[in-house]
């Protein structure tokens, strides 16, 4: 699942698929460029509904997701972000994806080797599944 709080395109836009006002710009899409959205005074709840909303709706059309990535790194990019996104992976059970997949609970002290096993079975399931 590729979570998104911004849009950069210019002619093709998008907007959250919650009603959260403000992370919408002007014309109610996405702020272009993260800096923008970081900048604002967001509503951290408006966050972390909107992406429970993405979730929710990607599981409806797709109940076997595997992981959660992150357009431009966004919902990442600052650490209160982070928090709600590692919120988020913990409850539906989703690792996040930083350039390696980390499980939901993941903290300092982990160890990739032996603690990503299981969500990286999850995922290489998931990949089989679809070449049959």
């Amino acid at each position: 699942m590729h979570l998104t709080l911004n849009c950069e395109w210019q002619h093709y836009k998008w907007g959250p698929v919650t009603d959260a006002k403000t992370l919408m710009d002007e014309n109610n899409y996405f702020y272009s460029r993260a800096g923008q959205l970081y900048e604002k005074e967001v509503d951290l709840a408006e966050v972390e509904q909107e992406l429970r909303a993405q979730i929710e709706t990607a599981l409806q059309q797709i109940p076997q997701l595997s992981h959660l990535s992150f357009h431009m790194g966004t919902s990442v990019g600052k650490p209160r972000y982070k928090r709600i996104v590692k919120k988020l992976s913990t409850e539906f059970d989703l690792p996040m994806y930083l350039g390696r997949l980390l499980p939901p609970a993941f903290g300092a002290q982990f160890d990739f080797e032996t603690e990503a096993q299981p969500y990286i079975a999850k995922v290489l399931d998931y990949e089989s599944h679809l070449k049959t």
